[in-house]
C-alpha cells in the first residue's frame, strides 16, 4: 500500500530531504575548500586549480543565489582558515582573531556563487562566460582593496 500522488506528503519526509539536500550542499561546499587547501603550500598541487571550484559550481547551479551565497561562504572561511594556518604561531593570535577575517575575505566565493546562481537563473546559457569572468573581477577586487588587500591564496599565483 503504497502513498498515492493526491496525499500530502508528511513534514517529517520533507523536512528529512530539505536536511539531506542542505548537508550534501554544504558537503560540497567543504569539498571545495579541501581542494582550495591542496592548491596552495605545504602541499603545491596545482593542477587542483582546474576542479577546484567545480563543486562551488555545482552548488550555485543547483540553489538559490541566497542559498549558492551561504554555501560560498562556507567553502572560502573554512578553506582561508585551512590555508592561514601559519598565522597561529604569531604569539597571542587565536582562533576568534582569525574568523572575522576568514568570514571577510571568504566573501570573495560568496559573491561569485550567488552570481553564478543568479545569471543561472536569468540565462543559463551565458553562465560558461559569465562565471570566470566574475571570478577574475572579484579576484581584482580582493588584491586591490587598498589596506584591505589579500594578495595570498589566490588561484591567480
Amino acid at each position: 500500500m503504497g502513498v498515492s500522488s493526491s496525499q500530502p506528503v508528511p513534514a517529517t519526509s520533507y523536512q528529512a530531504k530539505r536536511f539531506l539536500r542542505r548537508l550534501s550542499l554544504s558537503i560540497l561546499s567543504l569539498t571545495a575548500s579541501c581542494l582550495l587547501v591542496l592548491f596552495f603550500p605545504p602541499y603545491h598541487y596545482g593542477w587542483l586549480a582546474w576542479i577546484a571550484l567545480v563543486p562551488l559550481l555545482v552548488v550555485s547551479l543547483a540553489t538559490r543565489p541566497a542559498g549558492a551565497f551561504f554555501a560560498g561562504l562556507l567553502a572560502g572561511t573554512v578553506g582561508l582558515l585551512l590555508i592561514s594556518t601559519w598565522i597561529f604561531e604569531i604569539p597571542g593570535f587565536r582562533f576568534y582573531h582569525a574568523l572575522p577575517l576568514a568570514a571577510f575575505y571568504g566573501l570573495l566565493p560568496a559573491f561569485w556563487c550567488a552570481g553564478v546562481s543568479w545569471i543561472h537563473r536569468r540565462k543559463p546559457s551565458s553562465v560558461l562566460l559569465a562565471a570566470p569572468s566574475l571570478w577574475v573581477f572579484l579576484g581584482f577586487l580582493q588584491n586591490h582593496l587598498g589596506f584591505l588587500s589579500f594578495t595570498w591564496a589566490t588561484l591567480a599565483r
